[in-house]
């Protein structure tokens, strides 16, 4: 089995645990935890090390900041899903459900719009079949952006 990748500032580790403890094996990717970590290597690199590539975020809005954008890494953005079209690569937000304005091109985009352990557990569910995904956004998930539609 490849590895499974993906990074986040929260909640990474207990999904990790989850991923692992059902036979996944897990690459946690935290430029914070390791600055020269990255993604820079050629796609046939990236898609020969890992079936998926996970992005889990956890950037809440808050009165004080009511729009939060995501920030890649600085060192060369080593953390920027620039090869999305090649290694299957999903996106998850626990919280803002609006990061879709700042990768357009991901092809799989899931808002939990709340991050508890809670959420944990219902996404696991749901990424591996044991759960549908049901529901409808109750905010445009497409950030009023033509370009998030593709």
């Amino acid at each position: 089995m490849k590895k499974e990748g993906f990074y986040s500032e929260s909640y990474a580790g207990r999904f990790a645990d989850k991923l692992r403890t059902n036979g996944f094996e897990v690459v946690l990717f935290d430029p914070n935890q390791n600055p020269g970590a990255s993604f820079t290597e050629p796609t046939y690199t990236i898609k020969e090390q890992f079936d998926l590539v996970i992005y889990l975020a956890n950037l809440p809005n808050v009165s004080v900041k009511p729009t939060l954008r995501l920030h890649w890494s600085p060192t060369l953005a080593g953390d920027l899903p620039w090869f999305i079209q090649e290694v299957p690569t999903i996106f998850i937000s626990l919280a803002n459900p609006y990061h879709l304005f700042d990768i357009p091109r991901v092809p799989v985009m899931i808002n939990c719009y709340h991050a508890n352990e809670n959420m944990i557990d219902n996404l696991y569910k749901k990424l591996t079949g044991g759960s549908e995904f049901k529901g409808k956004s109750p905010i445009d998930p497409f950030c009023g952006c033509w370009d998030t539609r593709f």
